[in-house]
């Protein structure tokens, strides 16, 4: 997921249950945070996450392209 997005800006991870519940309660009190995190990711993939990208990064990285 790192490789894909910002961490914190356009994606929210947690390594365990306390970090997940922390997220959680902080994103229900802010919602138009929670909404511009989100908002932000869906642009990102139509950016550079769609199957035309990644097909055209395999043909690159097989030589055809």
């Amino acid at each position: 997921m790192k490789d894909l997005f910002t961490m914190n800006e356009e994606m929210v991870c947690y390594r365990n249950k306390d970090e997940l519940r922390e997220s959680i309660t902080y994103y229900l009190m802010h919602p138009e945070e929670c909404q511009s995190t989100a908002q932000r990711a869906y642009q990102r993939v139509l950016r550079e996450q769609r199957y035309f990208h990644r097909l055209t990064n395999m043909m690159r990285a097989i030589g055809t392209l």
